[in-house]
């Protein structure tokens, strides 16, 4: 065999070997767009597109709407639509309406969290101190009832060394 023909054969060895792992190691089946990064395959109602499209019509009425809002929010949670009525109390809450600040509370709340009607998995006791002393400042007289149950849930577990729990107390303090 010729030195001309071994250097071709050598080269063709080593394309064949470059195109096999390239097919093995690539796929050639593509991906939708739609189907990749983060919130892949979520669905609108998961997305909370529904309130945003209700928020974006509110607004356009110009200031205020947040009564609509709560109302809306409360069709959403009743409906089982859970980011679509978390997003509606939040932007009522934002705008004042303190009703929509005690729901808000009360998802996040760790002694009336129920997965079934909040859109987190888990409790957030410094997001429903938060949204209850909002709330209380806007005249929902039982979010001064909700804190001090907070309070007592807090002392509850900073005894037994939940450093949440204590941090949570330092809000009274």
């Amino acid at each position: 065999m010729s030195r001309q023909a071994a250097t071709v054969a050598v080269v063709a060895a080593a394309v064949l070997v470059v195109a096999l792992l390239v097919y093995y190691l690539y796929p050639t089946t593509t991906v939708p767009p739609e189907d990749v990064g983060p919130g892949a395959g979520v669905t609108d109602v998961e997305r909370g597109d529904s309130a945003r499209d209700a928020i974006a019509e509110l607004q356009e009425q110009g200031p205020g709407g947040y009564d609509a809002a709560y109302s809306r929010a409360q069709e959403f949670q009743s409906d089982g639509r859970l980011a679509d009525a978390q997003l509606m109390y939040f932007y009522a809450a934002r705008g004042g309406h303190a009703e929509s600040a005690f729901q808000l509370g009360t998802m996040n709340d760790p002694n009336h969290h129920d997965p079934a009607t909040s859109l987190l998995p888990d409790a957030d006791p410094f997001q429903a101190y938060k949204w209850y002393t909002q709330a209380l400042e806007g005249g929902v007289d039982e979010a001064a009832q909700r804190l001090e149950a907070l309070r007592d849930w807090a002392e509850r577990e900073a005894q037994t060394g939940d450093a949440e729990a204590e941090q949570l107390l330092l809000q009274w303090n």
